[in-house]
């Protein structure tokens, strides 16, 4: 292929991903138009978020796999109901 429309086509399927990613929505009728096509992936994969950056590939499902929380972290629903609201019970009845 002519590299002119090698680089004509990836600049179209970027700007198409910008698109997608800003949150410009295409009509069903455009969509089901242009489906399994590079054009629609370009699209769909900007407004779904996936986006790659040195090489690893981040989406919403794994947005940014190298950080995880620390293990000294406590989930704040366990501070929600204090220790003495509800009375204890004896251990034998």
């Amino acid at each position: 292929m002519n590299p002119f429309f090698e680089k004509a086509k990836a600049e179209i399927l970027m700007v198409t991903y910008l698109r997608g990613h800003g949150g410009f929505e295409m009509s069903r009728f455009t969509r089901r138009l242009i489906a399994r096509s590079d054009l629609h992936r370009a699209w769909l994969l900007g407004s779904l978020g996936y986006f790659e950056e040195g090489g690893v590939s981040y989406g919403p499902s794994n947005p940014y796999p190298g950080i995880m929380s620390e293990t000294g972290e406590t989930d704040e629903a366990q501070h929600v109901i204090p220790d003495d609201v509800f009375p204890t019970y004896p251990a034998q009845l």
